[in-house]
């Protein structure tokens, strides 16, 4: 029996963050099969936040969360141990040294979850827990079940988990876009409306120029966004416009910051209530969201009428169902006319494109298709591994199946269980054709962009397209093969390749994206004049010619606002 003294000693040494002296004094404890499943419990969290912490203590903590939830599975001590170890074992997945060890703890995860589901079914630890597991897995369904039982619970802030329910529709065919109309519309509820000045306290009139204020979480340096945004900020009409910045990004963009009149870092530590306040105190009359649904509970900002003119443009492309969201930026190969009534937002349907690249400063060499050289054709997509829906496994399977001498080269920049992604080529017996390259392996920006020289023809995912992706592929010359979907989610590789005047990519259907693919590869040298091609016009196109956006972009917020005034 441990004596109550020394317990409650570890104990409050644990309270106190001395994890050091915990470790020490516990040393010979965890091979005593009666420590109770709370210390098991308390040495792993404390293994893993002591100072020097080395993948073997990673390995050991993980050991004693297992422990501890088998020793008590029915019970809390148990869930807590289950809990430890899903949120160790995810905040591992970028661990080059353990990538085989953290792949066999996920699998253990999924299996003591599932079986733990009669125990903890609707408790929210367990269910939240499960939702980021599951997102992990690359198990959208199970993930979307769990979601849903989040919102009928009697959880406190639903915010978040509308956010993440709201923002998986997006992956799924089965939804129809009045399904997320009428979802976004109805869940909105519980984003809290916030206490404001009414606009018409506001003196806008001491403003000289018009004030536009951006909101994101991802203006740091090397985030996709920054890409679009950059020449945004360089070139607009000083004499017209103010623009500020409300960040919520863990570090500032020196790169952007200093095109703007503010830049507000307000990170974690500012709720939505002070934001709202520090955007009515600038006098900021246009406000529009980089963030959408992506952002968690950031997003109940705009459930507010905090400024005149509220926009959403370019990180969510889908609606919001905000009332005071007042547009939506998107352009006429994204919403078709008899859409429109299931988006929320007034659609602004700029000139050419919903957006611009400002290009890469890195030397552009073209390199030729690698199948003149390799003899076989180098498929590939850099998107994101959730957007992998098993509808886009299936259509990629079936290519590679009538294409035998070819693979598919894979990289996700977001790092989940690869295992699950090959288990699901494995269905249509094509997993040795598949090749995965590991985000963290290719940390350096250049060398990224570098590994488009691998791959011949580029497939889109669907009904969640790529949109980062697609522009890096063409800006390196790379054809890439989309469907144009439903909605504005899943045509935004419609809208990018008929603005690269590429529209012989863009296909019609599942049979279609197959035939295409096909064609494109069967001729060697055809496809390696198609690379050229693209290599030499692109930078020409509307996806580059960020200045002419640019233009587009602040002559359409100018009428905006114009009929504001009216």
């Amino acid at each position: 029996m441990l004596d109550s003294y020394f317990l409650n000693n570890i104990r409050t040494l644990f309270i106190n963050k001395n994890y050091d002296e915990v470790i020490k004094l516990t040393k010979n404890l965890t091979i005593d099969e009666n420590i109770p499943s709370w210390l098991l419990n308390i040495i792993g969290i404390s293994k893993n936040l002591q100072i020097k912490k080395t993948d073997i203590d990673v390995l050991f903590s993980l050991s004693l969360f297992e422990k501890a939830f088998l020793k008590e599975k029915e019970g809390l001590y148990g869930l807590e141990g289950l809990s430890n170890l899903i949120a160790t074992t995810l905040t591992q997945l970028n661990n080059k040294n353990l990538k085989k060890e953290i792949s066999n703890y996920l699998k253990l995860c999924e299996k003591y979850y599932l079986s733990s589901e009669k125990f903890f079914g609707n408790n929210e630890k367990f269910l939240i827990i499960g939702s980021n597991l599951f997102l992990f897995l690359l198990d959208q369904n199970k993930e979307k079940e769990i979601l849903k039982k989040l919102l009928k619970s009697n959880i406190k802030k639903k915010d978040v988990i509308v956010s993440r329910y709201l923002f998986l529709q997006n992956y799924f065919n089965s939804w129809s876009q009045k399904e997320h109309y009428d979802n976004a519309r109805e869940l909105n509820i519980f984003f809290p409306k916030l206490e404001i000045l009414e606009l018409d306290k506001i003196n806008f009139n001491q403003n000289k120029k018009i004030r536009i204020g951006f909101v994101s979480k991802d203006l740091y340096e090397n985030h996709s966004l920054c890409y679009f945004v950059s020449n945004i900020f360089k070139h607009y009409d000083k004499n017209l416009f103010e623009i500020n910045v409300y960040s919520f990004a863990p570090k500032d963009n020196p790169n952007l910051k200093k095109y703007v009149s503010k830049w507000h870092n307000l990170k974690n530590n500012v709720d939505n209530q002070e934001v709202a306040k520090i955007i009515q105190f600038d006098k900021t009359q246009i406000l529009i969201d980089l963030m959408g649904y992506t952002s968690g509970n950031r997003i109940g900002l705009f459930n507010t009428r905090i400024c005149p003119i509220q926009i959403s443009w370019l990180a969510y492309t889908n609606t919001l169902g905000f009332k005071n969201v007042d547009y939506l930026i998107a352009d006429k190969n994204l919403i078709f006319k008899d859409e429109i009534q299931y988006y929320s937002e007034q659609v602004l349907m700029l000139e050419n494109i919903w957006n611009a690249h400002s290009g890469f400063e890195y030397d552009r060499n073209f390199k030729v298709s690698p199948c003149i050289d390799n003899k076989m054709i180098h498929f590939g997509s850099f998107n994101n591994f959730k957007k992998i829906s098993d509808e886009t496994i299936e259509v990629w399977s079936s290519i590679l199946k009538k294409k035998k001498n070819s693979k598919l080269i894979l990289k996700s920049s977001f790092e989940v269980a690869t295992f699950k992604i090959l288990d699901k080529f494995k269905k249509f017996g094509v997993e040795n054709q598949i090749e995965i390259f590991h985000r963290n392996e290719y940390d350096d920006f250049n060398h990224h962009l570098n590994l488009y020289d691998k791959i011949d023809i580029a497939l889109d995912t669907f009904p969640y397209n790529g949109v980062t992706t697609t522009f890096e592929a063409l800006w390196k010359g790379v054809p890439v093969i989309t469907i144009s979907g439903f909605n504005f989610n899943s045509r935004c590789g419609n809208s990018i390749l008929k603005n690269a005047n590429l529209e012989n990519l863009i296909a019609r259907d599942k049979n279609d994206y197959i035939s295409k693919a096909l064609a494109l590869s069967e001729n060697f040298a055809n496809l390696n004049k198609l690379r050229k091609k693209i290599f030499d016009e692109i930078l020409d196109s509307p996806l580059f010619d960020s200045k002419a956006f640019a233009k587009d972009f602040y002559n359409t917020l100018s009428e905006v606002y114009k009929n504001y005034l009216k």
